[in-house]
């Protein structure tokens, strides 16, 4: 299914012996597909058929039709005036304004708002329902044309933002591993320091002084040797807090998931990339909460500006 953007528009103009039919397809952003069908209340009879073919162009987004009638000018099928409506509306403001003249008086827009003042005697009667459907769905298809053309240049900005994420991800597999191994030394170096602050070795160097048997420093000797590994298993532990290549993987599939999305015409492409968007900036900010260096930290900062590009293109999409 091609790319469409949730944003479009479409107009169609249509003239016959009584005047202008002119149908106008807008849409903006929306989770789901909201349909709003503006019609002459002589046409409202129309409005299912017309619903159900919006329906087959766009999948979501607030969808807007209007459908105008414009009476030939100088024709006897032009506006005119309901007297009677006028005069029931004057007749019914004096009887307010006896009550209380705290009331302001109708301005002239006001009356001629007011339902049925206005007489459209365009002849609804000779419009046909094929020539009023097909005139919509004429509309539709601008519409359509617009939607793809700009869901074109947002799949193009998305990849381009996947192509600098592919970067950024290879950057940081190169990264990754010094960044841990200086992880690795730096805490090793501080649990090291911090038992040899407590002068276990010299305390067990004390004891060889005082002539222990051979069987105790045997024992000193593995002390020590359990101290040094529990430094390492330590050290190792914590390196693998800041390790990130787990996080990097994700982001791999992620991207190549968005890749397969938005190549493949058979699915529904919004929201199934809004999800994998989704899932990506949780994993960037995963990577900066981990990040052990200044490297790290611009590199989450990068994925996270172009994980947030494509989270805005994605959100423009059917």
């Amino acid at each position: 299914m091609t790319a469409k953007s949730m944003t479009g528009f479409g107009e169609i103009s249509c003239s016959n012996e009584f005047g202008l039919i002119v149908a106008e397809i807008r849409s903006s952003n929306n989770r789901f597909l909201d349909i709003t069908i503006k019609l002459p209340d002589q046409l409202k009879k129309f409005e299912y058929k017309i619903r159900d073919i919006v329906s087959k162009y766009a999948f979501r987004g607030k969808i807007e039709v209007r459908l105008s009638l414009q009476p030939l000018k100088n024709s006897e099928h032009g506006l005119k005036i309901n007297k009677q409506k006028v005069d029931e509306i004057i007749a019914l403001q004096n009887e307010i304004l006896l009550s209380s003249e705290s009331f302001e008086k109708l301005r002239i827009n006001d009356i001629l708002r007011w339902p049925g003042v206005i007489q459209d005697n365009f002849v609804f009667e000779n419009i046909k329902e094929q020539e009023l459907l097909d005139i919509c769905e004429s509309a539709l298809k601008e519409f359509d044309s617009f939607t793809k053309r700009e869901g074109v240049q947002l799949v193009k900005q998305i990849k381009n933002c996947a192509n600098q994420i592919d970067s950024l991800t290879k950057k940081a597999d190169k990264i990754a591993p010094i960044a841990s191994d200086a992880m690795l030394k730096k805490i090793s170096a501080r649990l090291s320091e911090a038992f040899r602050e407590t002068n276990i070795e010299k305390i067990i160097s004390s004891e060889h002084k005082e002539g222990l048997k051979n069987a105790r420093q045997d024992s000193s000797n593995d002390l020590v040797k359990a101290i040094h590994e529990r430094i390492h298993l330590e050290a190792s532990m914590n390196a693998m807090k800041v390790d990130i290549s787990e996080e990097l993987e994700r982001i791999k599939s992620h991207i190549r998931e968005l890749r397969e999305v938005i190549d493949n015409d058979r699915v529904l492409k919004g929201k199934r990339l809004d999800f994998l968007a989704q899932e990506l900036h949780r994993e960037a900010n995963t990577i900066g909460a981990k990040a052990f260096n200044q490297d790290l930290n611009m590199i989450s900062l990068d994925l996270r500006i172009f994980i947030e590009q494509i989270r805005e293109q994605v959100q423009n999409l059917q």
